[in-house]
Order: structure tokens, then C-alpha cells, then sequence
């Protein structure tokens, strides 16, 4: 399907089921009504790109239908048919706001030119991508009741949706385009959705963000599909608002990389707008581990930045006064271009990151540093290299800016993409089989009240005594004043999350990797843990990880295990 949505209303099934086909065959997504009461209900309630309404119908004339429609949906473009044609109703139709007006009969080819333009004409006003756009979404799920429910429920707030029946349907549409998210149900008709995101991978799709979805309530499905790289699991039936909130989610976290790197062409500059470099390391760092070579310039020690941003491939340049044969003074800027160049000429396909242009702004009068980026462009293009330059805008002048910005593909993200904090962990307590508490973890800068504390810390005791009873592996919440716990167990620990009341309760698979990877990673420790406190100084890192979000799933988590240190250690 192209995705775009025609309305046919039409009480006579012959027509009516010969221009269903025909547009079917056209890859157009069809719906049919055969009165006007029920075309305008589904006009309506759901999305539609075109309407081909018939003049003539048993309960209502077609003029009042075309008002009735345009009344609700003023910018749907609805096209009248008749075989009763006369120049008043043409008249009174296009005055009304009718697309087109058309005679039967007409042939396939003249109908579906019409609809085209009319599919072209309701379509927005193409505009330049930015990272604050919204994410478009692929749903693959073999209920067709589900799948268009939620798709519907997507279009209806703004976001591009397509919906497919089957794993090799979802390949072949992912084949031809990127989308942002992958949103697929654990089981589908001709494969597992574990095996669909591998295949996704696969055919180079990997700047995907993959969420799965099912109503099988299984706490070792949920941790077997966050190992395999998914970033959420919803438990089905799912609202609307869950729905949105696990998609807005991923985005924040990781719609700008994503917008970054489909954009990121060789034989380009691209000046990446932004406070610290953060995204321009996660970009260049991308790269390499796709196999391109790449090299850094910056102003800091090479070795710290090679270490903060795991960059061991990486070739660096160090803009400093100090000696050496990868230090540049920052005034020797025809030196720089010359390592620079050799990079590029030795190196198909290079990416250069260019940390510190301030830094040499401040160094050599900005004219120069113009005629400086204007040929690490030219070069870029020559060498189909691709070249980073992040700059913090604040500390340029609007004439000096725009210069910059001339030659160069301009990225400008918000100041801040977390996850909302309505969604947010603020405290995590990690608590042993029999009560006793192992570790309490906070993102509060300021310490909460120890009162408090200890009531939320008596009030989850007091849950886990009356509703672990039974066994582990169940995941459930309770509510203490305005806080929300979320309560996941395993076989040596209970892992509660606190956080806003508001928030929705999506963060279940989350918890639920972090007891799995606690507990296989130290399992030595907690089968006989006798209540030593040095013991459990290693559990910082994955209460850590789950408080700010890095248990995002399997390869799409950019962190990794430090030996017997835990994630982040």
C-alpha cells in the first residue's frame, strides 16, 4: 500500500466494486459506503486522502454529503461522480468545495489521474526534515483489526503510519524506505518478531527504533526481546496513550541520531548545532563501527576523548602548542588542512569530526577560519569524505553564523531530548529475597527526606511480604502518596522503581532486564549473600543504567559491561 486512503460512496456495487478494484490494483488503501449516512461516519472517524462520492444516492442526496463531509474534514478533498451530469449541480458542487466534479463513464486511466491529484493536493506542503519532526511508523502484526486500529489511532495524532500483515510485507516495504520505528507483535503469520528486527538488521536497516508488542505476559519473553535490541514491550491491549508515550519514548532518546545519520551523505559538510559535541561523537562513533575510517579533531587530550567516547579506531589531531606529530598549534591552520587533506585523499569514504572550531576562531581572525571550512568542504566533496563540524551557536554573532552556515548542512537539535519526566525513575531500591535492602540509587541532585524514604522503602517491604508469596517473575505497582513503584522479581532480588504518579506504567521491560542481567551477572553473589554491604558496591552501575534510561534493549544500548563492574562502571 502507498499508504494513501480513498473513500468510495457509491450505492451501486457494480461500480462501486469495479473502482475498489481498480484502485486496490493502483496500491491505493480502499474503503467503501453505500449511502451517504454511512459515508459521512467513516468520513469522519477515520483518515482518508480522497473521497469519490456519487451524486445520486438512496438516502441522501450527494450535495448534502459533500457539505456534511467538508463541514468535519474542511481539508479533505472530496471528488463528485455522477452519470446525471448538469452545469447547476457542477456549480453548486464547486462552490461548496468540491475537488472535482466528473461524468460517468470514465475510464481507469482519466479516474485514477484524478484521484492522484486529489491525493497530491491534500498532502501537506513538503518542508525541511528536522529533528523535531515526528517519527514515522511501520506496524506489523497479523490481526488486521489490531494493526489498522493502531495505525488509525498514529494518523489521527499526526504521525506517518504503515501497517503490515506479515514479516516479509514489513521487509519488503523497510527495503525500499527507512522508517524511524518498527512496531511489531511477538508472533506473526511467517516468522517471530525477534527474527523479523535480525532480518530488519539485516538488510542495512539499523537506525530503526524497535518496539514490541503482545498480549503473551511472559517475563522471559520481555527480557529474551530487550536482549535482542528492543526498546520497549507493551502488553496488549494497548491504549492509545501507551502507545504514543512508548514511540515518544525512543524517540527523544534517539529520533535526532537517527534524523542525523539518514541525512549524513557523503561529499557533505554538516555543521551540527548544539552545547557539547555529544551527538557529533555518537555519530562519528557509528561510523566507525560500520567500518569507516575516521579522524578526530579536538582540542582535548586525545587519549581521555579517545576513552570517554570508545573511539580505539579512531586517528586523532590535537590542537595544542604542545610537540608531537599529531599536535597542531590552533594557529597553524594551513598544517591542519594539509593532515586533514591526506586523510581525506588516503581514504575512501572518510568521516573527519572537527571538535574545536571555537577554539580556533579564538585563535586566528574569522575570515580565515571561513576560507578554512570552505575548502574542508570542497575537499569533502572531492574525496566523498564526510566532515562534523558541531558548534555551540551562542558564542557567534548572527552575521558570523550565517557564514558558517552558507556551504554547510545545518542540524539543529533541542537543548534537551530526554524521555519525559512524567515517564522518568527517580529512585530505585534493589532489595534482597528476604526483605533486607542491598542499594538505594536516586537521580535527585538534592537528597530526598529520610522520612520519606523510609515509608516508601516500609510500604514496598510490607507489598513484596503480601503479594510474593507465590513465586517469582511477577511484576506489579502500587501507589504511596504521589510516587508511582513499579515492583519486578526474580529469583534473588526485588528491583522497585519510583517515580511521578503520573507516569505510565511502560517501563515493566526495563525493569525486567535489569533483574535478568543482575542476577546472571552475579549470581556468585546473591544465591548466598549473608548480608556483607562490600559485596553489593557493584550493583551501582545497573541501578544507575535503569535510572537513566540505558536499558534500552540488547545492540540499540551504547554501553557495555565493565569486567565484574557492572553497566557504566
Amino acid at each position: 500500500m502507498t499508504g494513501d486512503r480513498v473513500l468510495v460512496i457509491d450505492d451501486d456495487e457494480s461500480v462501486r466494486s469495479a473502482i475498489k478494484d481498480m484502485l486496490e490494483f493502483g496500491d491505493y488503501d480502499v474503503k467503501t459506503a453505500t449511502d451517504g449516512a454511512s459515508g459521512i461516519r467513516l468520513a469522519k472517524s477515520r483518515r482518508f486522502d480522497a473521497v469519490l462520492l456519487d451524486l445520486k444516492l438512496p438516502d441522501m442526496n450527494g450535495i448534502d454529503v459533500l457539505s456534511e463531509i467538508l463541514l468535519a474534514r474542511p481539508d479533505l478533498k472530496v471528488i463528485m461522480m455522477t452519470g446525471y451530469a448538469t452545469v447547476e449541480t457542477a456549480k453548486q458542487a464547486i462552490h461548496i468545495g468540491a475537488f472535482d466534479y466528473i461524468c460517468k463513464p470514465v475510464s481507469d486511466e482519466f479516474l485514477l489521474g484524478v484521484i492522484s491529484d486529489a491525493v497530491k493536493a491534500h498532502r501537506p506542503p513538503s518542508r525541511k526534515e528536522t529533528p523535531r519532526d515526528r517519527p514515522d511508523v511501520v506496524i506489523v502484526d497479523g490481526d488486521s483489526a489490531a494493526r489498522e486500529s493502531a495505525r488509525d489511532w498514529l494518523e489521527d495524532r499526526g504521525y506517518e503510519a504503515l501497517a503490515c500483515g506479515s514479516g516479509a510485507e514489513a521487509l519488503k516495504k523497510l527495503a525500499e524506505r527507512p522508517f524511524s520505528v518498527l512496531l511489531v507483535e511477538h508472533s506473526l503469520p511467517d516468522m517471530g518478531g525477534n527474527e523479523l528486527l535480525e532480518r530488519v538488521h539485516g538488510i542495512g536497516q539499523l537506525d530503526i527504533i524497535p518496539i514490541m508488542y503482545s498480549s503473551r505476559k511472559d517475563t522471559d519473553i520481555v527480557v529474551d526481546a530487550m536482549k535482542n535490541g528492543f526498546c520497549d514491550y507493551l502488553d496488549k491491549p494497548v491504549s492509545p496513550e501507551e502507545l504514543v508515550a512508548a514511540i515518544e519514548s525512543g524517540w527523544s532518546r534517539r529520533g535526532a541520531d537517527i534524523l542525523l545519520s539518514r541525512s549524513f551523505r557523503p561529499g557533505n559538510g554538516y555543521l551540527v548545532k548544539e552545547k557539547k559535541p555529544e551527538r557529533s561523537f555518537r555519530l562519528l562513533r557509528k561510523m566507525a563501527g560500520r567500518g569507516y575510517r575516521t579522524l578526530c579533531v579536538t582540542r582535548e587530550a586525545p587519549g581521555a576523548v579517545r576513552e570517554k567516547h570508545d573511539l580505539a579506531d579512531t586517528k586523532f589531531i590535537w590542537l595544542t602548542n604542545a610537540g608531537g606529530s599529531d599536535c597542531i598549534p590552533p594557529t597553524e591552520i594551513d598544517l591542519l588542512n594539509k593532515k586533514i587533506h591526506d586523510f581525506s585523499r588516503s581514504n575512501d569514504h572518510a568521516v573527519i569530526l572537527l571538535e574545536g572550531l571555537e577554539y580556533l576562531i579564538v585563535h586566528n581572525d574569522f575570515p580565515r577560519i571561513i576560507r578554512f571550512v570552505h575548502y574542508l568542504k570542497d575537499d569533502a566533496v572531492r574525496h566523498m569524505s564526510r566532515l562534523i563540524l558541531p558548534i555551540d551557536p551562542s558564542v557567534l554573532s548572527e552575521r558570523e553564523l550565517a557564514l558558517l552556515e552558507r556551504d554547510l548542512v545545518t542540524l539543529e537539535f533541542p537543548a534537551k531530548d530526554d524521555a519525559p519526566e512524567t515517564n522518568s525513575i527517580d529512585d530505585v531500591f534493589l532489595i534482597y529475597k528476604n526483605g533486607n535492602l542491598i542499594k538505594h540509587h536516586t537521580r535527585r541532585l538534592r537528597p530526598i527526606d529520610q522520612d520519606i524514604l523510609a515509608a516508601m522503602l516500609v510500604a514496598v517491604q510490607d507489598f513484596i511480604k503480601d503479594s510474593f508469596r507465590d513465586g517469582g517473575g511477577q511484576l506489579d505497582e502500587m501507589i504511596v502518596g504521589d510516587r508511582r513503584i513499579l515492583i519486578g522479581r526474580g529469583k534473588w532480588v526485588i528491583l522497585a522503581a519510583v517515580m511521578p504518579g503520573k507516569a505510565l506504567t511502560r517501563l515493566r521491560p526495563q525493569i525486567a532486564l535489569a533483574i535478568s542481567e543482575i542476577e546472571r551477572d552475579r549470581a556468585d553473589v546473591l544465591k548466598d549473600w549473608n548480608g556483607e554491604m562490600e559485596k553489593m558496591v557493584s550493583m551501582t552501575g545497573y541501578l544507575d543504567g535503569l535510572v537513566n534510561g540505558r536499558y534500552g534493549g540488547g545492540p540499540a544500548r551504547e554501553w557495555a559491561h565493565a569486567a565484574k563492574g557492572g553497566p557504566g562502571e
